[in-house]
């Protein structure tokens, strides 16, 4: 593993990671609690994960870029006993050592797989969002099934520039380690790096945004980085843009391109086999992993397309602490035994089998590749004196895949008030849109805002 300043062993980063285990038991943190882990893509942060999975404690990633207040918010949330936040500089300094006579497959071997693994909390308004919580046998369930379909190799050099608090930055490190392949950890941002990063490194492997991706070939500062290195691309997390496929082809001509679908409530559903291009032009996002099973609910008659249900060992246990949205979002079906989630996300399945994304049914907006629940900032600025009506849309963005789209009618004069509101939200979400509008929202015939109404009267006066 490498981030650029430093490089460790696969017996090194165990070493490290049992002098972690060590650390957290003195300072009191023991099998089930929680400990915050504040995510920087370094040998540092990935040595902190492994040390809470060694250990059995639950990890909590975080966004490196959450403020104080953000960072307080989750620990009252989760309850977590320890906050890492620090370097391990004195430990990677140190002159190597024989590692512990331990198994370096340590979530296999020391921990039940009925033990917490991570909550991964979305990116809530004012507050930390929905912690996702799952266990190890959920974990390791996702990790042998997705290396199933992709195959990491030993010789393989990951790009790790994903956040690490992130679920698809946070299953490299987990599918590297167990492909035995190297994690080449970096920043990604600014995003203009990427390109030197991957020939700095000599990537192979290479989990990317479809909207970063996109942008960077639009703006032609690509160049030929992997061109003869990378052998896979894969993307998840927000939709394809239109044409993306066919200008990678020309970029990365050895390469592999799998679009994938899933969502931290059960990491994966769906890959794409490398060998269905015609399926990927048609708007394919895969077929279920082995093990997984979905099913659509509330089927339009016209159009085949449902709300996703994905059923199996990849879902993962709830909400942290908010039994009532478990209830709502998660259930267990009593013939099979096997936990299942609504995706909120509303898809066709043809004949074969294979997955179509066809639009969002919940208010989630995903934007830069991060999830953003947008109801409790909406209250907050509706509380605002003069605030008539307030909505918040994901609005379609060629850069960021949905751009926040922060509507407001009335409250000319509390402008400074709703603008202090959007300053406290995560420092790595994209940029808001505040949208002043002199007139009521469309409504609907039973007196609703009419979203596809606003949608639209936005994107004629854009």
């Amino acid at each position: 593993m490498t981030d650029g300043c430093r490089r460790v062993s696969l017996g090194e980063l165990h070493r490290l990671a049992w002098l972690g285990v060590n650390r957290l038991q003195a300072g009191g943190a023991a099998k089930g609690d929680r400990v915050i882990v504040v995510c920087h893509n370094t040998v540092e942060t990935a040595v902190s994960l492994l040390a809470c999975a060694a250990a059995g404690c639950i990890a909590v990633p975080i966004h490196a870029g959450y403020r104080g207040q953000a960072v307080r918010a989750v620990q009252q949330e989760c309850g977590a006993k320890l906050i890492i936040n620090g370097t391990w500089e004195e430990a990677l300094a140190a002159p190597p050592q024989e590692p512990a006579k331990r198994p370096i497959d340590w979530a296999r071997e020391l921990v039940s797989e009925e033990e917490g693994c991570y909550i991964l909390y979305t990116s809530g308004s004012t507050g930390p969002g929905k912690g996702i919580f799952a266990r190890q046998k959920q974990v390791l369930f996702c990790i042998d099934a997705i290396q199933k379909c992709l195959c990491y190799r030993k010789e393989d050099k990951v790009l790790g520039c994903l956040p690490l608090s992130f679920d698809y930055g946070l299953y490299q490190l987990f599918l590297a380690l167990d492909a035995g392949a190297q994690l080449c950890l970096a920043e990604s941002f600014p995003i203009q790096r990427l390109p030197s990063l991957v020939k700095q490194f000599g990537i192979t492997v290479f989990p990317a945004m479809a909207s970063t991706m996109n942008l960077l070939l639009y703006t032609r500062i690509w160049g030929d980085a992997g061109r003869d290195t990378v052998r896979m691309l894969t993307f998840t997390g927000e939709e394809v843009p239109e044409g993306l496929f066919e200008k990678l082809e020309t970029v990365f001509p050895k390469a592999q391109l799998i679009p994938m679908y899933g969502l931290s409530e059960c990491k994966r559903v769906s890959i794409l086999p490398a060998d269905r291009k015609d399926k990927r032009e048609a708007g394919s996002c895969g077929l279920p992993l082995d093990g997984v099973s979905v099913r659509l609910a509330d089927v339009e008659e016209e159009s085949g397309i449902g709300e996703l249900v994905a059923e199996g060992p990849n879902v993962m246990e709830g909400y942290w602490n908010r039994d009532e949205e478990t209830r709502r979002v998660f259930g267990l079906n009593p013939a099979t035994g096997q936990r299942f989630v609504r995706t909120g996300d509303r898809f066709r399945i043809d004949e074969e089998g294979f997955l179509y994304f066809c639009g969002r049914k919940s208010r989630l907006i995903k934007t830069g590749g991060f999830r953003f629940e947008p109801e409790e900032l909406e209250r907050c600025i509706s509380q605002i004196p003069g605030v008539i009506q307030c909505r918040i849309l994901g609005m379609k963005h060629k850069v960021y895949g949905e751009q926040i789209c922060v509507c407001v009618y009335g409250g000319a004069e509390a402008l400074g008030q709703i603008q202090e509101k959007l300053a406290v939200l995560p420092s790595y979400l994209p940029p808001c849109r505040l949208i002043g509008m002199d007139r009521p929202f469309p409504e609907s015939r039973n007196g609703k805002i009419d979203v596809n109404a606003l949608r639209k009267w936005i994107e004629k006066n854009e």
